[in-house]
C-alpha cells in the first residue's frame, strides 16, 4: 500500500513541479521511471504532550517492523524520519530507537524547516495525532511542496469535530445515525435509547 500511495504522491509532485517524466509499467500501475530509492520522510512525535508524542512515536515503530523483512520496500525507499519533541523542538533520525532520538542533535521549528526543505524528500507519511499534527504539520509539508501519504489537513481538521464532519457527510448525501450535541453537564439528551456518549473534540 505504501508503495502504491509513493508512486502516486511522486507522479502528483512531478506535475505540480510541471517537470514532465517518462512513465514506466510496474505491475498493473504506470510508476515515474525514477532511478534509485525514492526519500520518504515519516512526521511523528507531537509538540503538545508526552502521551501524544509516545503514542505516535509506537505506531510509526510498528509500521517498521511491519515491513521489516519486506526486500521490495527496502529496495524501494530511503526512510528518514523527523520527530517533533514535547514543546515544538525537532530532530532528525535514521531509526526510531529511543537511543537514537535523545542523542540526535535538537533544532528550532525555523532550523529544522530549512533542513527539510533542503531534503528533496519524495513524499511524507504523517503519524501524528494530535490536533497540531492532523492540521498544522501536515500544512506545513504542503507547503514544502511535499505530498503528503493520506488525507489533506483541511480533511483532518474536521475530522476532529465530531458534529461538523457528521453535518458535511449529511449534507453529502452519506447516511448518519440520529445524534445531537451536548452543551452543559445538565442536558438532557432527546436521542432515544440506546445510543453512544462521546466527546465532540479535545
Amino acid at each position: 500500500v505504501l508503495r502504491s500511495a509513493c508512486w502516486r504522491t511522486l507522479t502528483y509532485r512531478r506535475r505540480v513541479r510541471g517537470v514532465s517524466s517518462s512513465m514506466a509499467a510496474v505491475g498493473n500501475e504506470a510508476a515515474p521511471a525514477k532511478e534509485g530509492k525514492l526519500k520518504i520522510i515519516h512526521l511523528v512525535g507531537s509538540p503538545v504532550s508526552k502521551y501524544y508524542s509516545m503514542v505516535s512515536i509506537l505506531y510509526a515503530r510498528q509500521m517498521l517492523q511491519g515491513v521489516e523483512n519486506c526486500e521490495a520496500t527496502k529496495g524501494a525507499f530511503e526512510f528518514h524520519f523527523a520527530v517533533v519533541l514535547p514543546g515544538g523542538s525537532w530532530c532528525f533520525t535514521r531509526d526510531l530507537d529511543e537511543a537514537s532520538i535523545v542523542a540526535a542533535p535538537k533544532l528550532a521549528h525555523g532550523e529544522a524547516i530549512s533542513k527539510i526543505a533542503a531534503q528533496d524528500f519524495d513524499a511524507c507519511v504523517p503519524h501524528m495525532f494530535c490536533y497540531p499534527g492532523y492540521t498544522s504539520y501536515r500544512a506545513l509539508m504542503d507547503l514544502l511542496r511535499i505530498p503528503l501519504v493520506g488525507n489533506s489537513p483541511e480533511c483532518m481538521a474536521l475530522i476532529t469535530d465530531k458534529v461538523q464532519a457528521k453535518a458535511v457527510a449529511s449534507a453529502a448525501g452519506v447516511p448518519v445515525p440520529q445524534g445531537e450535541l451536548l452543551s452543559s453537564p445538565s442536558q438532557v439528551p432527546t436521542v432515544p435509547f440506546p445510543y453512544v456518549l462521546k466527546p465532540c473534540r479535545e
